[in-house]
């Protein structure tokens, strides 16, 4: 059974870091740094932007 770098990361083990991983970072920074620095009135896009960085709120 082969364990893909994915689940070796999930389960807490030894991984090899991508440039994938380093991409993924990234976006996840942008995306943290437009929801601290969104307007408290702008509910709507806030909502989008906790969406897009864990997945489900």
């Amino acid at each position: 059974m082969t364990v893909t770098q994915d689940e070796r990361m999930a389960k807490g083990y030894l991984w090899y870091d991508t440039n994938l991983y380093f991409e993924e970072q990234a976006r996840a920074k942008d995306l943290m740094y437009e929801f601290n620095h969104s307007r408290p009135s702008e509910g709507e896009r806030r909502t989008a932007l906790a969406r897009q960085i864990f997945g489900a709120i």
